[in-house]
């Protein structure tokens, strides 16, 4: 186990594997490489139908009134942030402020405004699945 007592502890992030040795410290070198937080994400610059891993805090609480899990990122607000899950998913964890890594689709949703509703940009992941 060459240098990992003097690498971070990754539980300490919370959402993160413990980093046991050195093939457990590639692996999540090469997943911190991969995640973006969907809080900094601006709909302005990314690309819709971008596959990718994502880390995000649940802002709301869970629904499964479509027939899948749903939930509300936490964010800066002037864009919704979506997380859709796939059908296969329950909501264990979802009502806890903790950091979710999920994989899936993002995709970016102009809804026009609507009367006195001014114009929205949602930032939803489709199909949705933690990564464990």
């Amino acid at each position: 186990m060459h240098g990992v007592a003097s690498r971070p502890s990754a539980t300490a992030w919370g959402f993160l594997p413990e980093i046991r040795d050195d093939s457990d410290c590639c692996r999540l070198t090469w997943l911190c490489a991969r995640l973006d937080w969907l809080a900094d994400l601006d709909p302005a610059t990314v690309k819709s139908g971008a596959v990718g891993m994502f880390v995000f805090v649940p802002g709301s609480l869970a629904d499964d009134d479509a027939g899948y899990w749903q939930v509300e990122a936490e964010g800066p607000t002037g864009c919704l942030r979506v997380v859709a899950f796939h059908p296969t998913e329950d909501d264990a964890g979802l009502d806890i402020a903790a950091p979710i890594v999920i994989e899936g689709e993002l995709v970016v949703i102009r809804h026009p405004a609507r009367g006195e509703f001014p114009a929205v940009v949602e930032l939803q992941v489709r199909e949705a699945r933690r990564v464990r």
